[in-house]
């Protein structure tokens, strides 16, 4: 009888809290030879109500990136940046401070946008933009891992490296 009053107190106290998550961003081995040099690339991370999340969308990446962008100053994003000099992976902690901003909005997706150019390659479908349901996800801390490729964003099983070190993905896929 304990054992279960524990089990349902621990139930209900995951069910009220929001979930947050260690993310982490890196740069693919492809997206230099595609560009010709490490690009300076801005990825925002917020979580958000869906309605918003729905806005944002239909906006678009390149109006929500656009110099004072109402949308982007609404979210509170997290932004991390990658260039020539930066190629490591980044990662937004789960105890970062924008988590406290962002569970105060009630967020119900988590937004990940970045901002690659845009190429005849995304007309059929444009991934540079992920929405995750915060709700789907199970477990209250998760580490949650993306990769940056030539012209999209997407999930990865593994966690990123830096590609300037290939020998480091090497050994990260073999553990």
């Amino acid at each position: 009888m304990v054992r279960f009053a524990v089990i349902a107190l621990v139930t209900l106290s995951f069910s009220s809290c929001y979930k947050h998550y260690r993310i982490t961003i890196g740069l693919s081995q492809t997206i230099a030879g595609y560009y010709n040099i490490y690009p300076s690339i801005e990825v925002d991370i917020a979580a958000v109500p869906a309605s918003l999340a729905d806005e944002i969308k239909a906006a678009g990446v390149e109006a929500y990136f656009a110099p004072g962008g109402a949308l982007r100053t609404e979210v509170i994003p997290h932004t991390l940046r990658f260039s020539e000099e930066i190629t490591a992976p980044v990662t937004l902690n789960y105890r970062d401070m924008e988590w406290k901003k962002w569970v105060r909005k009630k967020p119900e997706k988590l937004l990940i946008i970045v901002n690659l150019p845009y190429s005849e390659e995304m007309k059929a479908a444009d991934k540079r933009m992920l929405t995750l349901d915060i709700k789907e996800r199970f477990i209250q801390w998760e580490d949650i891992y993306f990769e940056i490729s030539p012209t999209q964003i997407a999930e990865v099983r593994v966690k990123p490296v830096d590609p300037r070190e290939p020998e480091a993905r090497f050994i990260q896929t073999n553990k």
